[in-house]
């Protein structure tokens, strides 16, 4: 599929289940600025997607069920602020590389994300980041100095 340039949003469910769909070309000449909830929900076969400068906001299970979609360039949407709650969950996502101007992914949000090795730009999501104080404190009661 192919993305004509004039587009500005990627509608609810715009290809919910479109179990043949493997690449979105075009997607990055775009100036969409939001890829709504479940855009792209179990299109299993997907796996080529570079998305915009303009992209804004990641819905809700956007991605869910992208079981081929192995690796995806945030770095080119460096405007993102949200991602939604469960966005990759069910993705061949192994890592992810998050802006470092995200701000709208909390605890609650990218389900499935927070498996994933995120590279570090400066955000961690908050249970590693609990999970992470925890061990060191764990350490230092035990008198083991870890580096942060």
């Amino acid at each position: 599929m192919t993305c004509p340039k004039s587009l500005r949003l990627i509608d609810e469910r715009a290809f919910y289940g479109l179990h043949k769909l493997e690449t979105v070309n075009g997607l990055q000449d775009t100036n969409v600025h939001e890829i709504c909830d479940l855009a792209f929900h179990e299109c299993i076969l997907l796996n080529n997607l570079s998305l915009p400068p303009s992209l804004l906001i990641l819905g809700d299970y956007a991605f869910r069920g992208c079981k081929k979609l192995t690796s995806l360039d945030l770095a080119t949407a460096e405007r993102i602020t949200k991602i939604g709650p469960g966005c990759f969950s069910g993705t061949g996502l192994k890592e992810l590389e998050l802006p470092s101007g995200i701000e709208g992914c909390t605890w609650t949000c990218p389900i499935g994300l927070w498996a994933l090795k995120l590279k570090d730009t400066g955000w961690h999501h908050p249970k590693r980041e609990l999970g992470r104080k925890q061990q060191q404190q764990e350490s230092k009661e035990d008198g083991v100095e870890q580096a942060d």
